[in-house]
């Protein structure tokens, strides 16, 4: 019994333990509950406050703001969304967004895909004059489940009116620095209008631009260059222009008063312009220079145009930097035209120098002529055709000598009833300037075919040597009034120096006949020392120009060939006429002497200072081409070719002619002795080239 008790008082003391250890974690619980309970207290608070606190600055936000659910029903509205929808707040909550602001037929696009996507979305809205950025946000629960979207329209119209002036300046500020390099860049005036009318179209935003130039020494504005106008308007813009009494009725006291000016309203009253009938509002923008007006920019619109300071100081950088460009354009052109002009000059004066060069380096009259004709288009701009055309004392008649471009009546000869302007340009002296051809009033049948030709002015100056005319210098143009007053002057300079050159050559050539008929006659002297040498000198020379020709010598070596031909014997005037007329075979001694020709020749002949190059053709025509021949025995190439030539010729001639100590072996004996004689006696390339030439010649 007594174990049961005590068994029973111990079970109840771990309990009574057990009961004060729970009291013990209920006190603790508890004391545990009462700071958590203080804690949420103070938490609520805070969030109550945080709440507070959300709601006023959601609504102190000046943007709208709304948050709706996933049936796009407002949940929250800030006081600007209020405001901006004009409703209070119980009226707008639980109503879809899209029928209170802005007022759509549905949710947005951009709404829809940020709450397909899950991303942010904006777009721009104008709404009632206000443009707004409106962006979407979707927000999720740790699910992905969609709770709500909040909508932020943050007012930008400023913002787009600020970079409106800022894209409108720009593209102004663009513009102008365009015009202002277009100008910089461009001299020719043409090209200059036309960019400046397109580029000002652009910066005033007008209808048409219009560009007038000043006319000082007629006090009218031209007109120029436009952009805008329609084909008819073209038309007449081009033909009306702004005289000074134009410009006092269009508000302006003369050119020095102009300065920009707009005018609105009915155009129809100002007469000047009435043309402009279908614009209402025009401004005029003077363009000077640092001491007159350059011209007129004029602009019209179609509609009234109110002009704000912004676009009275565009228009004031227009007409600056138009101005500048202008003159710069005016002054380039003016140092164009006289560099133009002194180039004229200079040239005028090298193709003068030209001529005298050309002219007086020859004294072949034909060379002359046909020399200057040809360098008077480099003087002449409108020369289109020339010829000389001189008179002939024997027949009367006139012959054309040289010239370009008149084929009607190139180497024709006309009596004097036939060029009867040319006949009188030669007795008086005097120049004929015919400005149209087309004129009936005493035109000769010259003139007739040069019409024909399509030739319609001309300039004859007369050719005068020693105060007697000896011909006509004609310069004709296929332009009626083609020539200038300094035309004349320079075609009276070229004429006188042809006249010049002219009266050389005819000297010239009196020197030279009478030089070469002195010479003939020496030759013809020599060779009538005896009947068996008559003629020889003639022939041999004849021989010689034939192989000379064929050679391809010029004229003037074979002038000199000539010469040397007639005289290549003229040592034989000292040899006795006893030994040319021997019919037998000289002694040694009496070949010796004949041997001696050659040289009697050149000391004869070296007085003579024009004829010192010619002198060894003549001392060396008996050198042989291997060396055997005499005065020097020279050998091959040092022996002249012009040696070798009179040797060919001089040889070949005394094989056909008849002499006293041997009857002519004849033209085939002597072509043979030739060919035999080839490359020891003869040069053989001279050989070949001769027996060619008889061959071919007969």
């Amino acid at each position: 019994m007594e174990l049961d008790k005590d068994r029973i008082i111990q079970e109840l003391r771990r309990e009574l333990e057990k009961a004060k250890e729970r009291e013990r974690d209920l006190e603790e619980t508890r004391t545990a509950m009462l700071y958590m309970l203080e804690d949420l207290n103070e938490s609520t608070e805070r969030l109550e406050q945080a709440k507070k606190d959300w709601e006023l600055t959601f609504d102190r936000i000046s943007d709208p703001i709304i948050m709706h659910d996933r049936d796009f029903r407002i949940i929250r509205a800030n006081r600007a969304y209020r405001e901006h929808a004009g409703m209070d707040y119980i009226s707008i909550i639980g109503r879809p967004y899209y029928e209170i602001f802005p007022r759509m037929d549905g949710p947005s696009a951009a709404c829809i895909r940020a709450l397909e996507t899950g991303r942010e979305e904006e777009e721009e809205m104008t709404i009632g004059g206000k443009v707004f950025k409106v962006r979407y946000y979707p927000v999720y629960d740790t699910e992905g489940r969609l709770l709500h979207s909040f909508h932020i329209m943050e007012d930008i119209t400023e913002e787009k009116r600020a970079e409106e002036r800022i894209r409108l300046e720009r593209d102004i500020s663009t513009s102008l620095l365009t015009l202002t390099e277009a100008t910089a860049r461009t001299t020719n005036m043409d090209a200059l209008m036309k960019l400046t009318v397109d580029n000002v179209r652009r910066i005033m935003d007008c209808d048409a631009c219009l560009f007038y130039l000043w006319d000082d020494e007629y006090k009218v504005l031209r007109p120029r260059s436009s952009s805008g106008l329609t084909h008819d308007l073209k038309a007449t813009f081009r033909t009306e222009t702004l005289a000074i009494d134009a410009l006092r009725r269009l508000g302006f006291h003369g050119p020095e008063s102009i300065e920009i000016k707009v005018i609105n309203g009915d155009i129809q009253p100002l007469a000047p312009l009435a043309w402009l009938k279908d614009y209402r509002s025009i401004s005029f923008i003077p363009l000077k220079g640092r001491r007159r007006l350059l011209g007129l920019i004029l602009n019209a619109y179609r509609e009234d145009r109110a002009f704000e300071e912004r676009d009275y100081i565009i228009m004031r950088g227009i007409s600056n930097q138009v101005s500048i460009a202008l003159e710069e354009a005016n002054l380039y052109k003016e140092s164009i035209e006289k560099t133009m002009e002194l180039s004229r000059k200079i040239e005028t004066i090298q193709v003068m120098h030209e001529i005298d060069r050309s002219v007086l380096s020859t004294l072949d009259r034909r060379e002359i002529l046909n020399t200057a004709v040809r360098m008077i288009r480099k003087v002449v701009v409108n020369c289109d055709a020339s010829a000389i055309i001189l008179s002939s004392k024997e027949s009367g008649c006139f012959q054309y000598e040289a010239g370009f471009g008149l084929e009607s009546i190139e180497k024709k000869m006309f009596a004097r009833a036939e060029a009867n302007e040319i006949c009188g340009v030669i007795e008086h002296g005097r120049v004929s300037y015919r400005p149209d051809l087309k004129e009936p009033l005493n035109r000769c049948h010259m003139m007739e075919m040069m019409l024909e030709e399509g030739l319609q002015s001309l300039i004859c100056y007369p050719l005068i040597i020693k105060d007697e005319g000896i011909g006509v210098l004609i310069i004709a143009s296929r332009r009626p009034s083609a020539f200038s007053p300094e035309d004349i002057s320079t075609i009276e300079n070229i004429s006188a120096q042809i006249s010049v050159a002219l009266e050389n050559s005819r000297l010239f050539t009196d020197l030279r006949e009478l030089f070469i008929g002195t010479i003939t006659a020496l030759s013809e002297a020599i060779d009538t020392k005896s009947p068996w040498t008559r003629g020889h000198s003639e022939r041999v020379t004849e021989y010689a120009l034939i192989i000379g020709r064929a050679m391809g010598m010029d004229e003037r070596e074979l002038e000199d060939l000539r010469i040397a031909g007639l005289l290549h014997d003229i040592g034989k005037i000292g040899t006795y006429d006893a030994l040319l007329d021997k019919p037998g075979r000289l002694t040694d001694e009496e070949y010796e002497v004949v041997k001696a020709h050659p040289e009697k020749s050149a000391r004869l002949l070296s007085p003579i200072r024009q004829l010192r190059h010619i002198i060894p053709w003549i001392r060396h025509h008996h050198e042989r081409w291997d060396g055997k021949g005499y005065p020097e025995g020279l050998k091959g190439e040092d022996i002249p070719l012009h040696s070798r030539i009179l040797a060919v010729a001089d040889t070949f001639d005394s094989m056909t002619a008849e002499r006293p100590y041997r009857r002519t072996p004849g033209r085939e004996r002597a072509i043979e002795e030739l060919k035999r004689c080839s490359g020891t006696q003869f040069d053989p390339r001279v050989v070949e080239v001769f027996i060619g030439e008889l061959e071919k010649g007969g």
